[in-house]
């Protein structure tokens, strides 16, 4: 921020001494998202607030008599996010994509429909690998992890 309080934003570099046009055709759109803040700087926050612009509120219909609709992951480490869910290939479970962003090693426990699942498995980023673990599940800081989540 200068001190004017203008924002400069260079997105684009093509001023390379190389075999690259110096420009670009077409029209290309960029969006900001700023989020003043006072006092130390919080990762696990500007984790959220990021995930939040990227990722933004599905909306889906209910009847009156409903209530609320329970999350089908629930993670209870305050520092740990839950990047993504999808289900696992072959269709046995959820695969999620766990990121420990307080930049602190973490203690995770998670629950699948508000129940403890009956097999967690550590896997690849999509989905393949059986190392079997148990819960809660360590994360070391900045750690990012992907589990799948089976019910009995």
């Amino acid at each position: 921020l200068a001190p004017s309080g203008t924002i400069f934003s260079y997105v684009m570099n093509n001023y390379w001494e190389t075999n690259y046009k110096a420009d670009q055709e077409g029209l290309a759109e960029f969006r900001y998202a700023l989020t003043p803040y006072h006092g130390t700087f919080n990762a696990l926050a500007a984790a959220r607030r990021g995930m939040e612009e990227t990722r933004p509120l599905l909306a889906a219909p209910a009847g009156a008599e409903q209530t609320g609709v329970a999350s089908a992951v629930t993670v209870d480490a305050a520092g740990v996010l839950a990047t993504s869910v999808r289900p696992a290939p072959e269709g046995e479970g959820l695969l999620v994509r766990l990121f420990a962003a307080s930049g602190k090693p973490e203690t995770v426990s998670l629950q699948l429909n508000g129940r403890a699942p009956a097999r967690v498995t550590l896997t690849d980023p999509d989905g393949y690998g059986e190392e079997r673990v148990e819960l809660p599940l360590r994360m070391p800081a900045w750690g990012v992890r992907t589990v799948r989540l089976e019910a009995e």
